[in-house]
């Protein structure tokens, strides 16, 4: 049967729960929903809901709908180590699933890393022969990295047959995503682009205020996401992780009449804008990250906790506030961490962001978590003055071993900066720059502004317009995450910690 694409995929990453337990019977109803119209597509992983998925959608969909009415589509798991693991995945997902075939099959999450392992290992090759056994119809992978290394994948891989891509209009020019390179590599190459995250794992479905200041209404948020996934060329899939059977019905609806209701870029743009400023951690509980952490911290549950709490309290011991209302956070992260590791089990060994597909900085606001639901206020305060002290006798190191300070900001070339903290510290820096002509420090940055006073120096608060610099070097690198921040809102420039030019110098 031919279809007019792009039709909407079901994913199985966040199906809802009741109790803590999958709410089959909720499921059940959302698959009898999606299985009303023709094209039925369901995504499943070995390891999504905690290692159900394939599971659930054995007893939800085919045990109970004829084969030939839905297309199934599994993952390779990118942990693989050895060429058995791929014999052994791939047994274990058929009989899970309850079927004898796949009508797609991919290689997960790739990135550089992985994609070198798949090489050494024969994954291509090991679905090519799956595929000639018939026991899968479609072959392709997901992608989560450059552009550089999507081209090349494609040119050496031109048997893929399609590709899994993160692409909504928050990512569209993220550099970090690269949604929007990405997209046109795989036009160019002429391969059909299946959508991961078009509401960015939920995080799109948020700012009816927002509709408003741009006086759209009529229209809601996940409708606007969808019709700008729906109207991109060479689009075949978009996966939506949906937990209710309403969502089904609006977002086929909103696919299949996307032609219909363009929607200026412009308004993407804007949208994008004020989102950005109310946005935090930009998490899509993929729990990648969870399973390469040897501590089990549950790491997109306190991104969620932390999320959910007023930005202004970030890193502020939270133990040290009365009232009911911040109990209700620390109980919260309690039951999160209970069997699991603590925020403060943290070995900082970055495997998870290795894994992370949105490239967050995870042991960044691991830190913040502790330092909000498990540390007091004074454990938080010794490691700030610990941390101060480690960042004045650096630069007592610079200038006792006669070391020339600009050598750091020649190789970056910086020439124009702004100090952010004028305490003693920052004055200890800004006179220290002093020594060198071909520095200038524009003005300085401090909350307390207007009780500052140095000469030859202009320093600002953070309500005042800053101007553009090559860079704003933080002095209070005790608070660097919640400065940069702060500052990232306000300024384009690059923000830089004090201790990174320290450490340049590769002190003992």
């Amino acid at each position: 049967m031919e279809f007019q694409y792009p039709q909407l995929g079901f994913g199985t990453l966040r199906l809802p729960t009741k109790n803590g337990e999958l709410n089959i019977t909720k499921i059940e109803k959302m698959v009898a929903e999606y299985q009303k119209e023709a094209f039925c597509y369901y995504d499943v992983h070995p390891h999504y809901l905690a290692g159900k998925a394939e599971e659930t959608i054995r007893k939800t969909v085919v045990d109970r709908y004829p084969r030939e009415s839905f297309l199934l589509a599994d993952k390779m798991p990118f942990d693989c180590k050895n060429k058995d693991n791929y014999v052994n995945y791939f047994a274990s997902s058929l009989i899970n699933c309850g079927v004898d075939y796949f009508d797609y099959y991919l290689l997960h999450c790739m990135t550089e890393e992985i994609y070198a392992n798949h090489e050494k290992l024969g994954g291509f090759n090991f679905l090519l022969q799956k595929k000639r056994e018939g026991y899968i119809r479609h072959i392709g992978f997901s992608f989560h990295d450059k552009p550089e290394l999507l081209d090349k994948i494609l040119t050496a891989h031109p048997e893929t047959e399609f590709v899994y891509l993160q692409l909504n209009y928050f990512d569209w020019n993220n550099p970090l995503i690269n949604a929007e390179e990405n997209y046109n590599v795989a036009r160019k190459h002429n391969v059909p682009v299946f959508i991961m995250e078009p509401l960015k794992g939920g995080s799109l479905i948020k700012g009816s205020s927002i509709l408003q200041k741009l006086d759209l209404k009529k229209i809601t948020i996940p409708s606007l996401a969808l019709n700008f996934a729906a109207n991109l060329e060479g689009v075949y899939i978009i996966m939506s992780g949906m937990t209710e059977k309403e969502h089904i019905e609006e977002n086929r609806k909103t696919i299949a009449e996307s032609g219909k209701y363009p929607i200026p870029f412009e308004i993407y743009k804007q949208l994008n804008d004020q989102l950005r400023k109310v946005n935090k951690i930009s998490c899509t509980a993929c729990r990648y990250c969870e399973h390469e952490c040897p501590k089990n911290i549950p790491i997109s549950d306190l991104f969620s906790l932390l999320n959910s709490c007023d930005r202004e309290i970030w890193g502020t011991s939270l133990k040290s506030f009365p009232g009911k209302r911040y109990t209700v956070f620390l109980e919260k992260y309690k039951s999160y961490i209970s069997g699991k590791g603590k925020a403060d089990d943290c070995i900082k060994c970055g495997r998870c962001e290795s894994k992370c597909p949105q490239k967050i900085n995870i042991r960044k606001y691991i830190r913040i978590a502790a330092n909000t639901f498990e540390r007091s206020s004074t454990d938080i305060k010794i490691e700030g003055i610990w941390q101060r002290f480690e960042t004045v006798c650096g630069l007592m190191r610079v200038s006792q071993k006669g070391l020339i300070l600009n050598r750091w900001f020649i190789k970056n070339n910086y020439k124009n900066i702004a100090i952010y903290g004028l305490g003693e510290i920052g004055r200890l820096f800004f006179h220290e720059l002093q020594k060198y002509p071909d520095i200038s420090v524009k003005y300085g940055i401090d909350k307390n502004a207007a009780n500052i006073h140095i000469k030859e120096l202009d320093v600002v608060d953070l309500c005042s317009g800053m101007e553009g610099v090559d860079a704003i070097i933080v002095t209070a690198t005790f608070a660097f995450d919640l400065i940069y921040d702060e500052l990232s809102k306000k300024i384009n420039s690059p923000i830089i910690s004090l201790n990174e030019i320290i450490d340049f110098y590769e002190f003992p």
